[in-house]
């Protein structure tokens, strides 16, 4: 598994639209690196990518080793995106989706329900 986080210059949108493009090239590049992988009878690795955007706590963590880490329900939602979301694609949440408008093109993939709340997935393309 692997978490980045963007958008921490306080712009959200840009961070959306910026995550949504960074997730996109991950994914062209997992995609031809599978290629390449199959054709050499090598192992291919491949990926689901979710997001989501709000807020998050950060701190480091640790008494002898520390390590900066990040949590919250944004965390948690985005994890979440991922979890539901099928290989080679990138699954975002409502609030991405409102926050990167008609830039890419977004359809929906249901509705992910955890202790009584509901967040509308999309797929994006």
């Amino acid at each position: 598994a692997y978490l980045f986080v963007g958008g921490l210059d306080g712009d959200p949108k840009q961070g959306a639209v910026d995550s949504l493009k960074a997730a996109r090239d991950i994914q062209t590049f997992l995609r031809s690196y599978a290629e390449e992988c199959q054709e050499a009878g090598r192992p291919v690795f491949r990926a689901r990518l979710g997001i989501h955007t709000g807020p998050l706590v950060t701190g480091v963590v640790g008494t002898n080793k520390f390590a900066y880490d990040i949590w919250g329900k944004s965390v948690n939602i985005a994890s979440r995106m991922e979890s539901n979301g099928q290989v080679d694609d990138i699954v975002i949440s409502e609030a991405t989706r409102d926050l990167v408008g008609n830039q890419f093109d977004c359809r929906p993939f249901g509705t992910y329900e955890e202790h009584g709340k509901s967040v509308d997935m999309f797929l994006v393309s």
